[in-house]
């Protein structure tokens, strides 16, 4: 059995390794392959406790708040490590991190819940998901794509896990059909999207989720996200001397 705070370090962990493999500070496209694999896992697990906070919250503007604020916090470190110089600094895809992800995807399952009607619903997940590709949220439409699978079939785990093999599992290899007829984007894009395949193996670690709370480190948990970046921007200063 595994308690929410073992699977917030499990999630954290994978969350650095996820973005120490892409913030350049690794040049080896194989070695980006494999700890990005590993780190794509911190997407599941964050959207899987992203759902649970939002059962289980007595108010959810003020979880939306605090991930709002987090990733306000977290833009310029954010732009510093993983932004397009090229581009102008308030393009989205040099601001939009991951907790404002969570933060979209927390505001689209709490509206999808209110509306009524199946059809509505249908195009509300496809609106929100081609709304989250063009804003560039990061690892989106796929983390809510996610997020909509986990919250759909949260009362039948055996669906939910089922369409997160699939969905993750097809698209990795449709990617990497891509890269071999040489297809597709940059190495290095069609890389990341491989590499989503590491969304999977978290599905072990769900199932033996016991539903406890385990220790509080909320601020820890929201802390470490910026100091991460931080870190990674002072660790590329040093290498570019």
């Amino acid at each position: 059995n595994i308690n929410s705070f073992g699977l917030r370090t499990i999630a954290l962990i994978s969350m650095i390794i996820l973005n120490v493999a892409w913030s350049g500070i690794i040049s080896s496209l194989w070695l980006q392959l494999i700890l990005g694999t590993i780190g794509s896992g911190s997407i599941t697990l964050f959207v899987f406790l992203l759902e649970e906070g939002y059962k289980n919250t007595s108010n959810i503007t003020k979880y939306m708040v605090r991930l709002l604020v987090l990733g306000v916090i977290s833009a310029a470190p954010y732009y510093l490590v993983f932004g397009n110089y090229d581009m102008p600094i308030y393009a989205p895809q040099n601001l939009f991190s991951s907790p404002l992800t969570l933060f979209f995807c927390l505001g689209t399952i709490s509206l999808y819940d209110k509306l009524n009607g199946r059809q509505i619903k249908i195009f509300a997940v496809a609106f929100f998901c081609i709304i989250s590709f063009i804003f560039r949220f990061e690892w989106c439409p796929y983390a809510l794509i996610l997020m909509f699978i986990i919250h759909i079939y949260r009362e039948d785990i055996r669906y939910r896990d089922f369409y997160i093999v699939m969905f993750f599992g097809a698209f990795a290899v449709v990617s990497g059909v891509m890269y071999l007829i040489g297809i597709f984007g940059t190495n290095l894009e069609i890389i990341k999207n491989i590499s989503l395949v590491g969304c999977i193996w978290p599905v072990f670690f769900i199932r033996k989720y016991n539903g406890q709370q385990g220790k509080r480190v909320k601020f820890m948990s929201y802390s470490i996200y910026p100091l991460m970046l931080i870190s990674l921007y002072l660790i590329k200063v040093c290498m570019s001397r």
